[in-house]
Parts: C-alpha cells; structure tokens; sequence
C-alpha cells in the first residue's frame, strides 16, 4: 500500500486565511506541483498498472481562481477572481 500527500495547487502559498490579494502576489513558479514519480518494483516502462484507490481523503477547505494571463480562461479576465469556500 502506498499513502501520498500532496501540495495545494498554489504550491503552499495559500492558506485559509488567505485573499485574492495574496493569488495575484503568489509566486506562480511554485504554482501546481507535481507529486511523483512513484517507482514500482519490476515494472518496465509500456507496462500497464492496475491502480485502486483505496480513499481519498481531503482537507477542511480549498480554493480557485481565475488568474489573468494564468491557467484556463488566461484572457478573459482582467484582474483576478478568487474564492476560498470554507
């Protein structure tokens, strides 16, 4: 059994107590992390896995946002737009 835990999408920036003022300061070279690879003993690259999720579990709060020059919808938005539901 393998257990991963990963970074918020803002790399750690963000926090709940965080604001659209602290999006548009972030550093967005830390912005959506990647977590792995993993290894798997004996597997060769081509091979297929069989993968099952056991649980997910997620944290008490999250947050998105429209970021202009940034991510999906870079152009339609002038400045940013950001909600932390809580």
């Amino acid at each position: 059994m393998v257990t991963l835990e990963v970074a918020n999408a803002s790399g750690g920036q963000l926090s709940r107590e965080s604001s659209v003022d602290d999006v548009a300061r972030s550093d967005f070279d830390r912005v959506n992390p990647v977590t792995g690879p993993i290894y798997v003993q004996r597997a060769e690259p081509g091979d297929a896995l069989r993968v099952d999720i056991m649980a997910i579990d997620l944290d008490s709060w999250g947050w998105t946002a429209n970021i202009p020059g940034f991510g999906l919808l870079a152009d339609q938005f002038r400045s940013p737009i950001c909600a932390f539901p809580k």
